[in-house]
């Protein structure tokens, strides 16, 4: 690691790709048929979000920053997921549409404003 750390500079993330690849796979067969997102908060980075794509993950993802990488990786608007806390749903479908999201939720704030 101090190698590589020499060698990119710091902070410098790495990712073990065989146990990303493994992880998704024990999730795929624990959950067959189910949709699973991954939670792009967590960390995201275009060539993680390339790895997730090909083992057939989605993505969740709320912000811009986040949509930004998994589209220039790649992964299908059907597959992201884009959730918005204390956003009206305005903001969230004009986002869906920008990102082709294949679906928006949002949670229902308690602020004044908020369509009934």
């Amino acid at each position: 690691m101090a190698e590589l750390a020499e060698r990119y500079g710091t902070p410098l993330h790495v990712l073990d790709e065989e146990h990303v690849r493994d992880t998704c796979r024990t999730y795929r067969r624990a959950l067959p048929g189910a949709e699973i997102a991954y939670a792009a908060k967590a960390f995201l980075c275009r060539g993680l979000v390339g790895r997730l794509r090909e083992e057939g993950f989605g993505l969740d993802v709320c912000s811009a920053g986040e949509l930004a990488p998994a589209a220039l990786a790649g992964m299908p608007g059907e597959r992201i997921i884009l959730h918005g806390t204390r956003s009206r749903r305005t903001n969230c479908a004009r986002r869906c549409a920008w990102a082709w999201a294949g679906s928006c939720r949002t949670t229902r704030p308690k602020s004044p404003g908020w369509p009934r």
